[in-house]
This record gives C-alpha cells, sequence and structure tokens, in this order.
C-alpha cells in the first residue's frame, strides 16, 4: 500500500509522511542505472526494470554494464545495503512509491520519433500501477507526450485518473554521460506536474533523496520543451564552433584562441560561451533532440532552421576529419591507400564507453573508402561493441594499436590517452606520423616534443618545427 492517500478535499495527493520512499526505474540502462544505483546507495529500496539480460544480469552481479566515473564505488554501497534489485518482471513495481520511466525514444528513418518502447513500458506499468503512486517521465519525448500518449495510457490500463488518484509529472533527465553522478547532485531538477499536486509531489521527492535544486515549470508539456532547448542550444552552439574552426583552419588562425577571446565578453545575465570544436557529435540526445524539435514546427506549419543548421554542420563533421587526415597523409607525400590510421576512442564521449551514434563509425568507413588500414582501440569499448562498429582490426593495447601508424587520430579522449607516454609512442609508429586531436584534449607543444606532427579541427595544425 503507498504511503500516500488521497485528500478528497481539495484532490491533492499527500505528501508521504516518513523517508522510506521506495523507488522503481523502468528502463536501467546507462543514465537510468546509473540513478538507480546512486539512489539504493543511500538506502532507498530500488527496483530496476529492464529487458535487457546483459544489465539485469550484470547488476545482480554487482557490476557495471557500463563505463561511468564513481558508478563501481556507488553500486558496491548498494550492494552492501541490499537495497537494489533488478528484474524483467514489472509486477515488482506495485509495492512502490514513486516510478521513474528512463526508456529509450529514438529516430527512424526519417528522423520521427519512435515512442514503441514507452508506449510499452507504459502499458505495463498502468497495469500494476497503485493509488497514490507518483509516476515521473524522464525519457526524453516530444512535446505534449506525456499528456497525450503516456496520460491516456495510464488511465486506460489502470481504470484511475492522473492528479487524482495517482501523481504524474515530467521530469527532463539532463544529466550527460561521464558526468552523471556529479551532474544528478549539481544540475537543477525540472518538473512540471499534470496538476500543483503532481509537481508537489515531485519536487518533494527530487528534495528528500538527492537534495537538489528544483524548477517547477506550468505543465509536462513545457517541461518537455525545456530539455529539447537545452540540446538544441548545445547542437547550435558546437555548429558554430566548427564552423569557426573551419574558417580559422581557412585563414591560418587559431580557433581556440578566437573562441577563448570571444567567451570574454559579458552578455545578458552571463557571459559569450561557445564551446569546443572536434570531430562530430554523437550520442543518444544531441544527434536526436533537434530532429524532435524541427518535427514539431512542421507539425503546425513552422519552419525551424536552427535545428537543420546544426545537424548538417556537425553531421559534415566525420567527413571533415577524414579529409583532414587525407590532406596530412599527402602533406608528407604518403599514399591513402597505403597508410595505417590508428583510431584510439571509438565512444562519441571522452571516458564513456558509449558507442551510440558515435562519429568515429562513418570515419573509419570513409578512411577504409579512401583505401586506409585502419586499426581501432578503445579502453572503454568491449571487443563485441567495437566489433559491431566497425570491421577494422581491434587493438589489444595501446601500444599496438599505434604500431607503425602514419596518423594517430584520437577521437576520444579518454584518460588512459591523455596519460600516456607521447614519446615512447611515437617510437612505434612510421617516420612523419601525424597526431590527430580530436577533442582538443592535448597540449599541442607536448605532442609535438613527442615526435608528433599536430592537427586538430581548428587548433594549431603544423609539421616540422
Amino acid at each position: 500500500m503507498s504511503r500516500w492517500t488521497l485528500l478528497e478535499a481539495d484532490e491533492r495527493l499527500a505528501r508521504w509522511d516518513c523517508c522510506d520512499v521506495s523507488i522503481a526505474i523502468i528502463g536501467f540502462g546507462h543514465i537510468g542505472g546509473s540513478m538507480g544505483s546512486l539512489l539504493a546507495s543511500k538506502g532507498f529500496p530500488v527496483v530496476g526494470i529492464d529487458k535487457a539480460a546483459g544489465i539485469l544480469q550484470a547488476f545482480e552481479a554487482g557490476e557495471c554494464p557500463f563505463e561511468e566515473p564513481g558508478l563501481a564505488a556507488v553500486l558496491a554501497r548498494a550492494k552492501e545495503r541490499h537495497t537494489l534489485r533488478v528484474t524483467a518482471d514489472y509486477t515488482e513495481i506495485k509495492s512502490s512509491d514513486v516510478v521513474l520511466i528512463v526508456v529509450g525514444t529514438p529516430l527512424d528513418e526519417d528522423h520521427g520519433p519512435i515512442l514503441d518502447h514507452l508506449k510499452s513500458a507504459t502499458r505495463s506499468l498502468g497495469k500494476v500501477l497503485q493509488p497514490g503512486m507518483l509516476i515521473l517521465l524522464k525519457s526524453t519525448v516530444p512535446p505534449l507526450t506525456t499528456q497525450q500518449l503516456v496520460r491516456p495510457i495510464l488511465e486506460e490500463a489502470s481504470g484511475m485518473e492522473a492528479g487524482v488518484d495517482f501523481g504524474l509529472a515530467f521530469s527532463p533527465e539532463r544529466v550527460d554521460e561521464g558526468n552523471v553522478l556529479e551532474g544528478l547532485y549539481g544540475i537543477p531538477v525540472v518538473v512540471g506536474g499534470v496538476n500543483t499536486a503532481s509537481s508537489e509531489l515531485a519536487v518533494e521527492f527530487w528534495t528528500r533523496t538527492l537534495g537538489v535544486e528544483t524548477m517547477v515549470v506550468p505543465d509536462p508539456t513545457t517541461a518537455e520543451l525545456v530539455k529539447l532547448a537545452d540540446n538544441q542550444w548545445i547542437d547550435l552552439n558546437i555548429a558554430l564552433a566548427n564552423e569557426i574552426a573551419l574558417l580559422s583552419d581557412a585563414i591560418g588562425v587559431d580557433a581556440m584562441e578566437v573562441i577563448k577571446a570571444a567567451n570574454s565578453l559579458p552578455k545578458g545575465q552571463h557571459w559569450v560561451n561557445i564551446l569546443y570544436p572536434s570531430i562530430g557529435v554523437g550520442g543518444y540526445c544531441l544527434t536526436k533532440d533537434p530532429w524532435f524539435l524541427h518535427r514539431l514546427g512542421a507539425q503546425r506549419d513552422i519552419d525551424l532552421q536552427t535545428p537543420q543548421c546544426s545537424r548538417a554542420v556537425n553531421e559534415q563533421m566525420p567527413s571533415v576529419t577524414v579529409q583532414r587526415v587525407i590532406s596530412c597523409l599527402r602533406a608528407h607525400q604518403k599514399d591513402p591507400a597505403q597508410a595505417r590510421v590508428t583510431i584510439l576512442g571509438l565512444s562519441f564521449k571522452n571516458d564513456t564507453g558509449d558507442t551510440r551514434s558515435t562519429p568515429a563509425g562513418p570515419i573509419i568507413q570513409m578512411l577504409e573508402d579512401h583505401g586506409c588500414k585502419v586499426q581501432a582501440y578503445d579502453p572503454l569499448v568491449s571487443e563485441n561493441q567495437a566489433r559491431a562498429l566497425t570491421g577494422s582490426a581491434i587493438a589489444p593495447d595501446i601500444q599496438a594499436a599505434v604500431e607503425g601508424a602514419d596518423v594517430v587520430a584520437c577521437l576520444s579522449c579518454h584518460e588512459e590517452f591523455r596519460s600516456a607516454n607521447l614519446s615512447q609512442l611515437k617510437e612505434r609508429t612510421r617516420e612523419n606520423c601525424w597526431f590527430l586531436d580530436g577533442r582538443l584534449g592535448f597540449d599541442p607543444l607536448s605532442v609535438k616534443a613527442a615526435g608528433f606532427d599536430y592537427t586538430a579541427i581548428g587548433g594549431h595544425c603544423h609539421a616540422g618545427d
């Protein structure tokens, strides 16, 4: 039985009267699993629901199924406390007070949202939903999804009314992989409930469990648009940085010097904040959310330009990167068809093992189309993941990866790469080997001092002394 009861007088859900809040998380992937592990480590009873056998087996064994700084220690504490369970059985949700939905919402070939997983999860939840539960949707969705999809399914399956018999709110996930645990504590949580009571319960939940700052917006649709606005800003900002980098390269200046100086300008309540250029944008959200916005506009006869612009710019960066590699090879009269290129890092982001929509995939493919012999290495990506991404050779370690290389392209600047002895690596490469700093994670002078020629998108780009 839920610890909340309905206050008939004002049709509100009462706040719970104790700290022992039980939590269910539907979708125990990178974000959901990290959040569930953290909450369980703090002593809250958590049940994770997922259909992926590999994820369930890993968590049952107390092992992290993905790379996330600090997660192993958090999961170990949760295991010691016996507060975390994982299962594929939705009936285990019945005793929960709060249910978080964190399932994937990918794109189809026409950039439309695929909501099948969300629909299925919502129907299954509706069948076991109990009076007084608080449902928090965290999956990134097109605006109006909470009100026009999730709410009707829950109400039909349960026979209850949202905002009266159970609480319902959208609370977007705003953390990013590689910084999930830090972000859960440090990033304000946005809450948009179907009514005031739902919002108040959501605020109470986040305050009691994580002590995090909350921002209440008028309704779920506003909260849904907040998430898309955040990611559209990031994608467009990176696109700006990439185009500044391309122009800087063309006229012979260092884009990072331009960006550093430009960011010293105060504007409005903040400062100009141009992000770093790179070899491309990957991951689950930044490559998807702009298209959610674009489709929403198209459905209302609004031709939104910025989503198309940011996607077009950032999607071309793998091709730009490959052209840089080919130009570097030819600068030393090396035939690309005879060249060896080492790829360090297959994930889309530094210090994670997530390869979803990673720029490394198209970069490797295009290099192979030019005839280059490619060898890849990523200590955070499993061999199965790596082989699903590329048919190129997978090296067992960084030393083997750079053996005989004409170009070493660091596409994900993991800690192992940043702390590597570059001079020792250079000894294993061929003469006149280029080092492509794909994420601007290295000091150009240090790379040159190790004997490499250095190049980057928008950074210092030179060979010789």
